[in-house]
């Protein structure tokens, strides 16, 4: 089955989306969602919480919420953009903001070295599975933390600074 995400509107209208979407706002004013296959971050704001491109977003708590199939339906005011998170026990996902918020990185089981793109570093993480070691330089250089499958929305929660990690490696 491919991913589904349902979004209903007030007026009880819906619009089905089955990939990442980063502007939703320009289709309708959503309020609930049900993910039918699949598990995604709803953002309240178009872009995934960074409407300004050239600006970290300044998420909240609250300007997200995670739903899969298990949910049902989920109330949720102002649906502006989703994002479906890879279907796999072995990836992490790295984003720019805070929060899951902004552009992100997907590392797929490698064991490889992964120098972040953003030069600037990452602010929160998913670990979908395995351990992942993160560092603060290139090439799998400074000082290191190592993490496990779960939810990183801030940086205190990742155990570094503020956009310090520069580098991953998946270690198992």
């Amino acid at each position: 089955m491919a991913p589904k995400l349902v979004l209903s509107t007030a007026a009880g209208q819906t619009y089905t989306v089955s990939e990442n979407t980063q502007d939703l706002a320009s289709i309708g004013a959503f309020t609930r969602a049900r993910s039918q296959d699949g598990k995604w971050i709803l953002y309240k704001d178009v872009k995934y919480n960074r409407p300004n491109d050239d600006e970290p977003a300044t998420n909240k708590i609250d300007d997200f919420r995670f739903v899969d199939p298990t949910d049902g339906d989920v109330d949720f005011d102002g649906v502006r953009s989703a994002y479906l998170l890879p279907d796999s026990d072995e990836a992490a996902v790295f984003f720019y903001d805070n929060y899951y918020g902004g552009p992100r990185e997907v590392v797929v089981s490698s064991k490889d070295i992964f120098d972040l793109a953003n030069p600037d570093g990452i602010s929160s993480m998913i670990i979908l599975g395995g351990t992942f070691q993160l560092f603060n330089q290139p090439n799998q250089k400074g000082l290191s933390v190592t993490k496990s499958q779960g939810n990183y929305a801030t940086p205190c929660d990742m155990g570094m600074p503020n956009d310090s990690v520069k580098s991953v490696t998946k270690l198992d």
